[in-house]
């Protein structure tokens, strides 16, 4: 997926984002993004939107025989997205990788929200408790683990989401959340959402992933504690291949 325009100018902020449609008949695969909520009602490229409680912005970008096609709709769920884009594309379809995103998009906003920044005690009239809310913003080394922790639990963990999903209305976006909470052992986990044995074995799986935890670096950028981890594979496989 292209990297989201930059919506911000002199002029101001742009309200929202235009869709591109051009050929609503061809079967375009698209990949699914969930935008990341910036300064309230913002998404990273300084488009401003307006936030309510529990909603999100998604971009759909798929190439037809001519164009590229591209959505922004708004949805509490990946789900209610994908069902939007499919209204406009009735024989569209999406990447196994759009799965991944959503999940690593709503894993990140819950480590970010369930995590104290650790500078709030030394300057509260400044810093906010918590590190969704805070001026730092998380580095590129903690969202490739991020990603890649997301990949490894979804490989996993296929049958049963999309069980879950079927049988109980259970979303991705939901899913990154729960695995976020439930592998740091926040209070809150997969058999908290009535979901019955599936629940008990996606529980299983998270917990096979270490503990996390997040800071803010010297550099001004969270990080994640674990994020060495991707880092030392991506090492070992580069020397690998020399």
């Amino acid at each position: 997926m292209r990297e989201l325009s930059n919506a911000a100018s002199a002029y101001g902020a742009e309200m929202g984002r235009r869709n591109r449609i051009t050929d609503r008949d061809f079967p375009v695969v698209f990949e699914i993004q969930r935008l990341e909520w910036v300064d309230g009602g913002y998404d990273q490229g300084g488009a401003y939107w307006g936030r309510t409680k529990g909603d999100y912005i998604y971009r759909a970008e798929g190439e037809s025989a001519d164009a590229v096609e591209e959505m922004f709709v708004r949805a509490h769920s990946a789900s209610e997205a994908k069902a939007a884009v499919l209204a406009e594309f009735p024989n569209a379809s999406f990447t196994s990788s759009s799965d991944v995103d959503i999940m690593a998009a709503a894993y990140l906003e819950a480590a970010l929200w369930s995590s104290t920044n650790d500078r709030y005690e030394e300057d509260p009239d400044n810093e906010t408790e918590d590190l969704l809310e805070s001026r730092y913003e998380p580095s590129d080394e903690m969202r490739a683990h991020f990603h890649a922790i997301c990949e490894q639990f979804h490989d996993k963990a296929q049958p049963l989401l999309d069980e879950a999903e079927k049988k109980y209305g259970y979303t991705l976006d939901r899913a990154g959340y729960d695995f976020w909470m439930t592998q740091s052992g926040s209070g809150v986990s997969f058999t908290d959402r009535d979901l019955g044995e599936t629940g008990k074995q996606l529980k299983e799986i998270a917990k096979t992933f270490s503990e996390d935890y997040l800071y803010v670096g010297d550099d001004d950028m969270i990080h994640s504690g674990n994020q060495w981890r991707t880092a030392a594979a991506v090492d070992a496989s580069a020397s690998a291949a020399l």
